[in-house]
C-alpha cells in the first residue's frame, strides 16, 4: 500500500512519480508545467544524482531545454566515470584471481551495468568489493605488490585510491558493530557468479543475496535516506522471478526479518509497487504508518524532532535480539546523537517560542 501522506510539493511528487514509472519501465508521468518550480526540481534531481534517469525520461519539449541539457551533460559524466570504474574493478579482480583470492562486487558496480538499461542511470560513488575475512592479509600483500597502499583502514575494510577512484575492499558485508555478525562474508563470497562486462570479467552476487545486501546496507548504514538505493531495491521488488522464499528464509534465520519487511514496505509504498504478496511472506504485522511517513519526510524535508524520535523508534522496532537492542540503547547516548537531539530540541523550542502570542501590558 502506498504511504498515505505524500508531500504536497509538486516537484517532490513529480520526482516520486517519475522514479516509480522508471522502476515499472513505463512512460514519464504527466507534467503540470504551471505548478512546477524548475529551479527546485533541478535541485532535487541534482542533489540525488538522478540526472541520468531524468535525462532518459524527459525531452526538451516537456521541460526547459536548460534542464534537460544540464541533465544530459551529467549523464555523460556518469557514463565516463562508470566506464572507468568498471575498468579499474576488472583490473583488481584480475590481480585477486591470479593470487587465488575470491572476491565479489557489491551494489553499484554490479547493478549499474546489469539491471539498469544504461550505466549512466546508476552513478557509483566508489567501488565496493567483498572478500573472505581469512584473505584480508593476503589481500594487503597483493595490492601492495600491484603498487597500492591503503589510504585508510577501518575495522573491516581497506580503502584504496586507484586512478582517482575510491575502492573499498571489505571482509564484512556489514561494518556496523550491531549487525556485523549477522551475515557471513564467506557464504556470500562463495556464492559469487562470474559476469562478463564490456571492460572484462567481474564477479557478482546471486540476486537473492544481492537484495539482502542492498536492504541491510540501505537501512543500517543510511537509514533509508539515499534515494538511489531505494531505486535499486525497487527494481528487485517488482521482479516476479526472484526467489523471495530464499530471501525470507535467510532473513528469518539471521533475525533480520523485521528490517527487511520494514524496508520493503517503505519502498513498495513510496514507489506505489503493489507487492503485498511479498510482504505477506514475512508473516509480520503491518509497519506503523507514522514510521513510514517519517522516513519519507527525511528524504525531502529534512528531519524534525518528531521525525528524529520516530527514526530512533524504528531502529528498536526492527531489532530482533537483545545484543542489538542494548547497542541501540548505548548509541542514544553517543556524542553525535546527543548533539543532533539538542540541536533539534533547540530549534523546536525556538520555533514554538516565536509563535507564542505577545501580551501587551
Amino acid at each position: 500500500m502506498p504511504c498515505s501522506c505524500l508531500k504536497t510539493a509538486p516537484e517532490v511528487a513529480l520526482v516520486r512519480k517519475s522514479l516509480s514509472a522508471f522502476i515499472r519501465q513505463q512512460g514519464a508521468p504527466e507534467i503540470h508545467q504551471d505548478r512546477i518550480n524548475w529551479h527546485s526540481l533541478n535541485a532535487l534531481v541534482r542533489s540525488r544524482h538522478l540526472e541520468g534517469i531524468f535525462s532518459s525520461m524527459f525531452t526538451p519539449g516537456e521541460m526547459p531545454s536548460s534542464l534537460t541539457g544540464e541533465w544530459f551533460g551529467a549523464r555523460m559524466q556518469y557514463l565516463a566515470q562508470g566506464t572507468l570504474k568498471l575498468k579499474v574493478a576488472t583490473r583488481i579482480f584480475g590481480w585477486l584471481e591470479a593470487a587465488g583470492i575470491p572476491a565479489v562486487a557489491m551494489r553499484g558496480l554490479s547493478l549499474a551495468q546489469r539491471i539498469y538499461a544504461d550505466i549512466s542511470f546508476r552513478p557509483m560513488h566508489d567501488i565496493d568489493l567483498l572478500v573472505r575475512p581469512a584473505d584480508c592479509e593476503r589481500l594487503f600483500a597483493v595490492m601492495r605488490e600491484a603498487g597500492f597502499e591503503p589510504v585508510n583502514f577501518f575495522r573491516s575494510q581497506y580503502v584504496y585510491r586507484i586512478e582517482g577512484i575510491t575502492v573499498e575492499i571489505h571482509w564484512s558485508l556489514l561494518t556496523n558493530k550491531r549487525y556485523r555478525e549477522k551475515i557471513c562474508a564467506d557464504e556470500f563470497v562463495q556464492a559469487r557468479l562470474p559476469h562478463e562486462t564490456p571492460e572484462g570479467l567481474i564477479f557478482r552476487l546471486p540476486d537473492d543475496k544481492e537484495i539482502i545486501g542492498l536492504i541491510t546496507h540501505a537501512f543500517i548504514h543510511h537509514e533509508l535516506d539515499e534515494i538511489q538505493a531505494l531505486v535499486d531495491i525497487g527494481y528487485f521488488l517488482r521482479r516476479q522471478d526472484l526467489d523471495w522464499e530464499s530471501v525470507v528464509s535467510f532473513c528469518r534465520k539471521a533475525r533480520l526479518s523485521k528490517m527487511a519487511h520494514f524496508t520493503l514496505a517503505f519502498i513498495a509504498g513510496f514507489f506505489e509497487l503493489d507487492r503485498d504478496d511479498i510482504l505477506k511472506k514475512f508473516n509480520l504485522p503491518p509497519v506503523p504508518e507514522k514510521m513510514l511517513q517519517t522516513f519519507e519526510n527525511k528524504l525531502f524535508s529534512g528531519i524534525s524532532l518528531i521525525d528524529y524520535l520516530q527514526t530512533k523508534r524504528a531502529l528498536f522496532y526492527v531489532a530482533e535480539d537483545l545484543p542489538v537492542i542494548l547497542r541501540e540503547m548505548l548509541r542514544l547516548f553517543s556524542k553525535r546523537n546527543i548533539v543532533v537531539f539538542a540541536d533539534l530540541l533547540k530549534k523546536t523550542v525556538f520555533k514554538r517560542f516565536k509563535t507564542l502570542p505577545v501580551r501587551l501590558k
